[in-house]
């Protein structure tokens, strides 16, 4: 409703619109390779140091806890071949989930 009373801005859709619509081609991606993807996630999972994915994942929540800087921790989580997936939800955790309150 914000939005549509113009109170909120919302660029590309009350704000900043552009008046030519290209034509884009949509890239279709075969699920065949959401597949793939799902194998090679689970080669890697299954063939990393565990020991040291877990560690470096309670670096990570440790880092959280402490709010110190990140960067070192997901780093050493990406060396330890941690999924993204997991870098966020060990993050979400402990930080939580940000959600836009919607108003000003």
């Amino acid at each position: 409703k914000q939005v549509e009373r113009g109170e909120k801005n919302v660029v590309g859709v009350n704000k900043h619109v552009t008046q030519d619509e290209d034509d884009l081609e949509i890239l279709k991606i075969d699920e065949s390779s959401g597949e793939a993807q799902i194998k090679r996630i689970q080669v890697i999972k299954s063939e990393r140091n565990q020991e040291q994915a877990s560690s470096s994942l309670e670096s990570l929540r440790l880092s959280c806890r402490e709010n110190t800087n990140l960067m070192p921790a997901l780093l050493e989580c990406a060396h330890a071949y941690c999924t993204l997936e997991e870098m966020i939800q060990t993050m979400k955790e402990e930080l939580g989930e940000y959600r836009d309150p919607g108003i000003f």
